[in-house]
């Protein structure tokens, strides 16, 4: 025990006098990037444009930059975002191998991208144990395909001597055309995308790919920033966390002078969405481009901010910054008549992503939004400024923002009109992005398997040319979608499991299945058929002991197997000599040198001497059937014959109407013998069963009482007007005249039915009276205070009430009446009042009013 705590010991200040590693100096771009072309989700490999630069075991980031849907009307929503869809997906993964431009991931891709429409790219990601960044650390600007994120992980420490700034490296801004144009166009609310770029300037670029015909105008092209249009209208800002600031209304005077500004400025690009949800991240949008016509002066519109994304456990900043500001929109350089034009918006503000474990200094981070350019010219007309560019955000794995980290995410400010005391003339700023945390950068860590493991085929023979075959795949995740066989000779089949028939001849039998994601997987199987027949012959019949020849015959046949051998003089041969003893079916087995067989079989029937027989019938009740049934024979004469359905046959069905003797005359044609056997049919008398009822019902009178005898159970219908249908004696309660059937069964099983009529009358026959009083006294006599004989009532309300006016007694139903008690205490003797509102069969409407006494 001792020494092994000493080695322990040992092992800790080894590794504690270890010295720190020596930083890796860096600066400039460390990343490299190449588009991805094709995503093989099935086998986790993808086509890149340019896989030089990658190596096995490299760290790698693959991000879809675009992809997103856009509201595409000339229409003031043109722009509006209906859905991101995979745009800002993002996750890190490993090279597992390359080959050419194929690389194949070592992990299991956990999110979806659309490629090549997405404008995928992977980014090589380094890796340093200790990094010193000497110079500016930046990254290739986004060109349409690559570009425009900077992504690196350092194991330990981050020391910043230089700045990293990837500002203007995001989406590009709008470019403006130059068109030699000689005339003016003023366009009010207008032009969301013109016919003709000539009437407007190009749109900034943002998440979304839009048509070449709609990439001009004032409308926003998701977070890019709109155009301004003719005449002269200032551009808008692109937009991130933050949205941009709307461009500069168009020029004021001729041929355009108006006392009510024109808005042919450009709408601001979209804000997008942030959230540890859907955890997308995207570079800032691109600002439009301002309309000029003087075609020397070019307004164009101010880039995105790009992407930072840093992976560290400590970084000391020493006053550097981490930036990814949004450019500002280039400015006139002089106030002659050239720099009279509407001016571009400036770009958004970009991503910063920090998973930093300890800040050990004051660290500065910017994401702020470019600012819209200046209308300079000196002129008595008013000219449309540039739009701000929104702010970007600052999204860290932090809770919340660490005490000696300051972020800056506000949007770009609006240009304006110098010459007119700073006018902004319908420019706007930029609005502020946002800080967001709780990051969860995402990391594949699940190794890849692929989907489908195998695919196996298992053939039943159902002939010798016909099989019926199984599919089996099996998968990881998701589940076999579709089927697909070829059977090698022109037929197809599409279910998992199919039956086919083919020629004679060998056949390959191919099966390939696809799951969910469409990734396949397939296997082949050789078949012979062949054609091969068997057939056992027609049965016989022999006197026992007889021979026959089994008249059997074959195709396609070698070889040839009978059962009950014992029987036969060669069950090898397809016409054996049958001598069985008794009755035998006998199986044909033919078979083929290919290993095919087909079976078949056949009866041989054995009279033996002298077997004739009779079956006992069943006794039935009167005028029920019942079946005779002899055996033994080939012609049968049955007596007496007036009783039968037909008396020449082995099984007549017989019809007595009293116990009856019958007899058969059984002749055996193939073996010269004959009998009369006899057999008696019991016939049961049916039950005496009657039907009686109480009374009729009238408006006094609401029930019946039925009345069945003769038999053991009974059943009544209709069975809806009557308490029970199952008791010979059930209460009927009709509301018009019934016609009642009873079935009546007695102990031997035998039925028989009768009938009564219950009449309803609905002539008034009762003055529904009351009882004057009532004794309470528990003798079973007079005890309750209801009402009686009133007939059949439909609807009611009966009260009572006290002397007081108090109501102490009230019900719907006919059936219930008043104990004398009231909340729990029998009520003294007195006088009381019944108020009595009832709907019966016979009056739709009665009313009652009246005394009674309680007494006791």
């Amino acid at each position: 025990m001792h020494s092994h705590k000493i080695k322990v010991l040992l092992l800790v200040l080894i590794i504690s006098v270890r010295l720190p590693a020596q930083p890796s100096t860096i600066g400039g771009i460390v990343n490299n990037y190449t588009p991805v072309q094709l995503l093989n989700s099935c086998n986790n490999k993808i086509t890149v444009e340019d896989a030089t630069a990658f190596k096995p075991g490299d760290t790698v980031l693959i991000i879809q930059m675009k992809g997103a849907t856009i509201n595409l009307t000339n229409t003031a929503a043109f722009g509006s975002i209906i859905d991101y869809k995979n745009a800002g997906n993002y996750e890190f993964n490993y090279v597992k191998s390359i080959a050419g431009n194929i690389i194949e991931l070592k992990n299991k891709l956990t999110r979806q991208y659309d490629i090549p429409a997405g404008k995928v790219q992977l980014v090589r990601v380094p890796y340093y144990q200790n990094a010193n960044v000497t110079s500016l650390l930046t990254c290739l600007p986004w060109d349409g395909n690559k570009g425009g994120i900077l992504v690196f992980t350092v194991q330990d420490f981050l020391i910043l001597n230089a700045d990293i700034d990837v500002g203007g490296k995001g989406f590009r801004g709008g470019i403006d055309p130059l068109p030699p144009q000689s005339s003016y166009f003023c366009y009010e609310n207008q032009y969301f995308y013109p016919p003709d770029p000539f009437l407007a300037s190009e749109k900034g670029e943002g998440i979304a790919m839009i048509p070449s015909s709609q990439s001009y105008g004032k409308g926003a092209s998701a977070n890019g920033g709109g155009s301004g249009n003719s005449h002269n209208s200032g551009a808008a800002g692109g937009g991130n966390a933050g949205k941009g600031g709307h461009g500069g209304h168009s020029y004021e005077g001729p041929p355009c002078n108006t006392t009510i500004p024109f808005t042919n400025g450009g709408i601001e690009g979209n804000a997008l969405a942030y959230t540890n949800t859907a955890n997308k991240i995207f570079l800032g949008g691109g600002a439009g481009a301002g309309q000029t016509n003087s075609g020397i002066f070019q307004a164009n519109g101010g880039n995105g901010a790009g992407i930072i994304l840093i992976i560290a456990n400590k970084l000391q900043s020493n006053n550097k910054k981490i930036s990814a500001n949004g450019a500002v929109a280039p400015a006139c350089g002089n106030t002659g008549p050239d720099c009279h034009e509407g001016m571009g918006g400036g770009g958004a503000g970009g991503t910063v992503l920090l998973q930093i474990s300890n800040y050990t200094d004051n660290t500065i981070i910017e994401a702020k939004g470019g600012k819209g350019a200046d209308m300079t010219a000196i002129n008595p007309d008013r000219i449309g400024p540039g739009g701000g560019g929104g702010g970007g955000i600052a999204w860290l794995t932090n809770a919340s923002l660490p005490a000696n980290v300051t972020t800056t995410t506000t949007g770009g400010q609006n240009g304006v009109c110098t010459d007119h005391a700073n006018d902004p003339w319908g420019s706007t700023p930029g609005q502020a992005g946002l800080n967001l945390f709780g990051l969860q950068i995402p990391v594949d860590n699940i190794l890849f398997k692929p989907n489908i493991d195998s695919v196996r085929i298992r053939e039943i023979l159902i002939r010798c040319d016909s099989f019926d075959f199984k599919g089996l795949g099996y998968f990881n995740t998701n589940p076999i979608a579709n089927w697909n066989w070829d059977f090698g000779d022109g037929g197809t089949a599409t279910t998992q499991d199919a039956a086919h028939t083919f020629a004679t001849g060998n056949f390959i039998v191919k099966l390939i299945v696809t799951d969910i994601n469409g990734c396949r997987d397939s296997i082949s199987k050789n078949i012979f058929s062949s054609i091969l027949t068997a057939d056992a012959g027609t049965g016989d019949t022999i006197c026992a002991g007889n021979s026959t020849v089994l008249q059997a015959s074959s195709s396609g046949a070698n070889q040839y197997t009978w059962s009950s051998p014992q029987y036969l003089d060669d069950p090898t041969r397809l016409n054996p000599v049958a001598s069985p003893s008794v009755t035998t079916t006998f199986y044909l087995t033919a078979s083929n040198p290919q290993g095919c067989s087909q079976t078949d079989s056949v009866k041989i029937d054995v009279r033996q001497l002298s077997a004739f027989a009779i079956s006992a019938p069943t006794s039935i009740c009167r005028n029920d059937s019942s079946r005779l049934n002899a055996s033994g024979g080939d012609l049968y004469t049955w007596a007496p014959a007036g009783s039968l359905n037909n008396s020449v046959i082995a099984n007549p069905m017989a019809t007595p109407q009293a116990t009856t003797p019958y007899f058969v005359f059984i002749t055996d044609t193939l073996c010269g013998n004959s009998a009369t056997l006899s057999t008696t049919i019991i016939v049961r008398s049916l039950p005496n069963v009657k039907a009686t009822k109480s009374n009729d019902i009238d408006c006094t009178v609401g029930q019946s009482r039925l009345n069945a005898t003769g038999a053991s159970t009974y059943s009544s219908i209709p069975g809806n007007t009557l308490n029970r249908s199952d008791i010979p004696d059930p209460v009927a309660s009709p509301t018009f005249s019934t016609q009642y059937v009873v079935k009546g069964i007695d102990l031997s099983g035998c039925i028989n039915y009768d009938s009564i009529k219950v009449n309803v009358s609905s002539i008034k026959n009762g003055s529904y009276l009351m009882a004057s009083g009532f004794t309470p006294n528990n003798n079973g006599i007079n005890d309750c205070y209801g009402i009686k004989y009133w007939g059949t009532i439909l609807e009611l309300e009966f009260s009572i009430y006290n002397r007081w006016g108090e109501r102490i007694f009230f019900t719907r139903n006919p059936s219930d009446c008043w104990n004398g008690i009231y909340k729990g205490v029998p009520q003294d003797p007195a006088v009381y009042i019944y108020m009595i509102k009832a709907k019966t069969t016979c009056q739709d409407y009665i009313f009652r009013k009246g005394t009674f006494v309680l007494i006791r």
